[in-house]
């Protein structure tokens, strides 16, 4: 929990795209953020970051976000969770619960690439982690409230609107 009583969505979800090359905390992440620094938030095309959605079933979707070369690959998690979170929105439902599939972090030279595949499920209730399976790691697999979400990924975000 935050000291504001709700569970941080940048606490649960900090440094997921990270996962595969580097067993930080989250908060070892988030202080190496420069804050002037946002990534792109549109969908993806042919390079660069964004995020691509499939459907799954009923309020179900698999998000899968990528931030290129010239972005942060710890901002990956950011294009998910808002995508996510405007996912619920869409649905009336408040809650997301979010479980990881893959995350990939590669980096040649100075170029470096992530991207991190979620399972999303829009729900009424924050049930913790009652959809995750006994095999995932609760780190990977959390719930939480999509206008808080939209809230904390914004400053990380250059929406579309933005110059």
């Amino acid at each position: 929990m935050s000291e504001f009583g709700q569970t941080s969505v940048i606490g649960l979800i900090g440094g997921l795209a990270l996962l595969a090359a580097v067993p930080l905390q989250a908060e070892d992440v988030f202080v190496q953020i420069d804050p002037k620094v946002r990534v792109p938030y549109k969908p993806l095309g042919i390079t660069g970051s964004g995020y691509k959605v499939k459907s799954i079933g009923k309020n179900r979707w698999e998000v899968k976000s990528v931030t290129g070369s010239n972005h942060y690959h710890w901002l990956t998690d950011k294009i998910a969770v808002r995508r996510a979170s405007e996912l619920a929105i869409s649905v009336n439902k408040p809650f997301v619960q979010v479980s990881v599939k893959k995350a990939t972090r590669n980096i040649t030279g100075y170029l470096s690439t992530a991207m991190l595949l979620i399972e999303v499920t829009a729900v009424d209730t924050a049930e913790e982690t009652s959809h995750c399976s006994e095999k995932i790691s609760t780190f990977t697999c959390k719930t939480f409230t999509a206008e808080i979400a939209m809230t904390e990924t914004l400053p990380y975000l250059k929406l579309p609107t933005e110059k």
